[in-house]
């Protein structure tokens, strides 16, 4: 065999005393050539975890909001149940009075509530003629916090029944 014929690509080898020069394939294929494959692969990486962090921190801006609007939600709320507390512990001298409803106003009483207020508008009807004479207030208690958006009043409702004990007056037509 010719040692002319018996060359094949691969570089230069001896086979049994010969010599063979084989030739590379020039590489054709971008999937074969790695160069900067690395960067390509390090990049996305970096986009993905750009994302991740960009969802975390609009989360954490919206559970924020989240509590802060709960926060003064239970300020108002809170506030309103202060009027409701306040109105049942005064509520005996309004039932005296000749009129039959009327607001309470916790700036108007001098209560200082951290810059909140109520205000509570009160109903009185008699329920039963007695005696013992029984009266139903019906109040509506508004908490009010300045600093709560658009919705910043919060009402609660509550009906409170109250029997006169005042002894009736005596009898004065005699004895029978």
């Amino acid at each position: 065999m010719n040692a002319k014929a018996l060359r094949i690509a691969w570089g230069d080898e001896k086979v049994e005393g010969m010599k063979f020069k084989v030739k590379q394939k020039p590489s054709c294929s971008i999937l074969q050539d790695n160069n900067g494959v690395s960067l390509v692969i390090a990049l996305l990486i970096l986009l993905v975890l750009t994302l991740i962090a960009i969802s975390a921190i609009n989360t954490t801006m919206f559970e924020t909001n989240i509590a802060g609007n709960e926060r003064l939600y239970n300020k108002a709320f809170y506030t309103s149940d202060a009027g409701v507390d306040y109105f049942v512990g005064t509520g005996v001298s309004y039932i005296s009075l000749p009129n039959t409803s009327g607001v309470v106003d916790s700036r108007a009483e001098g209560l200082a509530l951290g810059g909140d207020y109520f205000l509570v508008n009160w109903v009185r009807s008699v329920s039963d003629l007695g005696p013992p004479i029984k009266y139903e207030l019906k109040i509506t208690s508004q908490g009010i916090s300045p600093n709560f958006p658009v919705a910043g009043r919060i009402e609660i409702e509550a009906i409170i029944e109250v029997v006169d004990t005042t002894p009736p007056p005596a009898y004065s037509g005699g004895s029978t």
